[in-house]
């Protein structure tokens, strides 16, 4: 019957309460690795570092084989400066990754890493295999290699102006 399956679909959506002074509250599905991996995102993105490693990890728990959460555990861990943490984090989301088009994202980002820590003889290996992943997206990779070497001034692109 219809009404059943409306009824089904109205299950599965989130439970929404408007508070007495009007915040609108969403209760998370906490069984959902997508949904931390968000979350992540969301402290990340305010700065809330240890936050988003805590929602990081617990996506990674929920679903060891979603490759997203690593990378960007990955990414938490540079900017706490834990560099060897990162590295591995990025090599096991590049073994999850089906898409070359992420795996390059994260070579690029591991690229960066190695960058970091002065290890200039990995970082290059990293940033021409994402630009082999991934050759339509080869400015960053590029702009970093250049960087490198010391023949990169710092330009920004036409389309940025």
């Amino acid at each position: 019957m219809l009404t059943d399956h409306v009824d089904d679909i109205q299950a599965e959506a989130p439970i929404a309460a408007v508070s007495k002074n009007g915040e609108v509250r969403i209760a998370m599905d906490t069984n959902n690795a997508h949904v931390w991996n968000e979350l992540g995102n969301v402290y990340m993105n305010a700065g809330s570092y240890d936050e988003a490693i805590s929602s990081y990890r617990k996506a990674i728990e929920l679903d060891r084989r979603f490759a997203w959460p690593y990378s960007n555990l990955a990414l938490a861990y540079v900017h706490k400066g834990s560099f060897v943490e990162a590295i591995l984090l990025y090599q096991r989301g590049i073994e999850l990754f089906n898409s070359d088009k992420d795996k390059a994202i994260t070579w690029n980002r591991l690229g960066s890493v190695y960058r970091r820590i002065n290890d200039y003889e990995h970082a290059i290996e990293a940033y021409k295999v994402a630009d082999e992943l991934d050759p339509e997206n080869a400015t960053l990779s590029l702009r970093a290699s250049f960087g490198l070497l010391g023949n990169y001034s710092e330009q920004k692109p036409a389309y940025a102006m």
